[in-house]
């Protein structure tokens, strides 16, 4: 099988199919917000009944204060996406659009970010923990915590085609863990953005005679350090030159005087 060659963009888009997909069933907020409503009703229905046993009466300050905490949870629940596409907009406001090139064969797996053209990472197949398959991509989640998106669309293929990634990516789901999610995570639109060009690292290429070695670099910190004390000896030199300058001319100047006053005295 030959290589297949794409270019995946960390656009708004990838951005939130990413996040939607990492909190509703990866890190499982949907379930999490789900237990804190039952046991926000469970403990504010127990609290309430258990008030009427009390002389004083049936309690109502339990029951409204977790009522208010399950109205909070139902309220974040419904608005996740709509609090996800306000901290998007954020982000993308002062950070660049970045994107990778991604390299795979039978046996690795090759990225080189956009701003780091010379250093590309390679990847084993091994490393890959977990294959997921959305409508429009592919994660591959690397030691279960870091991604490689794969875009479906054909504008992100640079070589390959879709049904050459399908075939490989079935032929590596024989020996991982697969999970394929057929609904539409995502219900609101995607806005247009404004992205910001991203910054390209400049590297300088090594020649033959800027090279040094770890022994020239060891001579090098022992000159340093020896023309350092060096400087520090003729410092301390000259400062005492100085100093013996300055003695000398101040008792120039008190014979001076001593010579002036002794005349004065003799006219």
């Amino acid at each position: 099988m030959n290589n297949i060659k794409m270019q995946t963009k960390f656009d708004y888009k990838t951005m939130k199919y990413l996040n939607l997909y990492l909190m509703k069933y990866k890190r499982k907020t949907m379930l999490i917000y789900i237990v804190l409503i039952v046991l926000s009703l469970g403990f504010g229905s127990y609290l309430f009944i258990s008030s009427f046993k009390q002389e004083s009466g049936p309690n109502y300050i339990w029951p409204v204060a977790f009522g208010l905490i399950t109205a909070y949870t139902i309220f974040q629940m419904a608005t996740i996406e709509r609090n996800l596409d306000k901290h998007l907009r954020n982000y993308f406001r002062t950070r660049p659009l970045l994107t990778e090139e991604i390299e795979l064969s039978d046996e690795k797996i090759t990225i080189t970010v956009c701003t780091r053209p010379n250093k590309p990472q390679d990847y084993d197949w091994a490393f890959v923990s977990e294959i997921i398959e959305l409508p429009g991509y592919y994660f591959l989640f690397i030691n279960n915590n870091t991604p490689i998106i794969l875009e479906k669309n054909l504008e992100a293929f640079l070589e390959g085609d879709l049904d050459e990634l399908s075939l490989l990516i079935k032929e590596k789901c024989e020996t991982k863990p697969y999970k394929r999610v057929d609904k539409e995570i995502v219900k609101r639109p995607i806005p247009e953005i404004n992205y910001i060009d991203p910054v390209i690292e400049e590297e300088v290429e090594e020649t033959d005679e800027n090279k040094t070695n770890a022994t020239e670099v060891e001579v090098l910190e022992e000159n340093t350090v020896a023309s350092e004390e060096a400087k520090a000896e003729q410092t301390e030199d000259i400062q005492l030159e100085e100093a013996e300058v300055s003695t000398e001319e101040s008792s120039k100047e008190n014979n001076a005087e001593e010579s002036n006053n002794s005349s004065d005295e003799i006219e």
